[in-house]
C-alpha cells in the first residue's frame, strides 16, 4: 500500500481521508534506497513516470521537502501525511508504518 500511495495509485487511506505524500530530498542515498526498494524503480524511470502522470492528470508527485527534519515536522503536524526518514530520526512525534534496510 505504501508503494501504491507514493505512486498516486491509491489516493486515500482506508478511512477515506486523502493521503498526502512527501519526498525527502536529503540525504540522497535515503531517497535512492526508497525509490529502488519501495517503489521498485530508479530516478530516471520515476521522472518519466511522473511526467506521464502529470500530463494525463492522473496523479501528482509527492511534495518535495529539503531534509528529514522538514519531513518529520510536516508529518508530525499532519495525520494524513506520509513520508520517509532515517530510522535514527524517528521519535514519538511520528508513526512508523514500515522499515526498509539500506542495500
Amino acid at each position: 500500500q505504501v508503494r501504491q500511495i507514493f505512486l498516486g495509485q491509491i489516493k486515500t487511506y482506508p478511512d477515506g481521508s486523502e493521503a498526502q505524500t512527501f519526498d525527502n530530498l536529503s540525504p540522497e542515498q535515503l531517497r535512492a534506497t526508497f525509490i529502488s526498494q519501495v517503489l521498485r524503480r530508479n530516478e530516471s524511470t520515476m521522472n518519466a513516470y511522473w511526467a506521464r502522470m502529470i500530463f494525463t492528470a492522473k496523479a501528482t508527485p509527492p511534495q518535495e521537502l529539503a531534509d528529514s527534519k522538514a519531513v518529520k515536522n510536516v508529518v508530525a503536524r499532519n495525520k494524513r501525511a506520509i513520508a520517509y526518514i532515517e530510522s535514527s530520526e524517528v521519535d514519538s512525534s511520528v508513526k512508523l508504518v514500515m522499515t526498509i534496510s539500506s542495500p
